[in-house]
């Protein structure tokens, strides 16, 4: 379920639209965290992990009257296989595209994947894929008035 962005809460809420989206998709419910987990991980049952960094922001003066927040979100994907690791990146990235209506009337404006990474490395014995996407979007809110 998604949730309105404001001023107060906008770092959190941020997270929180970008975690309950991704965790929706089906198959994801127990792989997404906001940092790596702290588990033991020796076998390629334990992949694939998602981690949804916590949203990177910059506050500038929009008019004399609002403002503007301009952020970043990036998920990392891995998984033992690089062809499940593209296709879990595109299940991403469609869920995100498919919601920006919704995530609109919650305050986030202007979201789109600005681009994408990847990399492979062993881990022990499993070859780990990973996947970067990042993701940009705007939020606009009443200035606080000062004299």
């Amino acid at each position: 379920m998604t949730t309105t962005v404001n001023k107060t809460t906008v770092i959190e809420n941020i997270y929180k639209n970008f975690y309950d989206l991704i965790n929706a998709i089906s198959g994801f419910s127990g792989t997404v965290y906001p940092s790596f987990p702290k588990i033991t991980i020796d076998n390629k049952s334990d992949y694939p992990i998602i981690i949804i960094d916590s949203p990177d922001i910059s506050w500038e003066t929009f008019t004399f009257g609002k403002g503007i927040l301009t952020g970043t979100t990036t998920v990392d994907i891995y998984t033992t296989d690089a062809k499940t690791t593209d296709q879990y990146a595109s299940d991403i990235s469609n869920q995100i595209e498919v919601s920006k209506y919704t995530l609109a009337t919650m305050g986030l404006r202007q979201i789109k994947l600005t681009g994408t990474a990847k990399d492979s490395v062993s881990h022990g014995k499993i070859r780990v894929h990973l996947k970067t996407l990042n993701f940009e979007y705007k939020f606009y809110y009443a200035g606080t008035r000062a004299f």
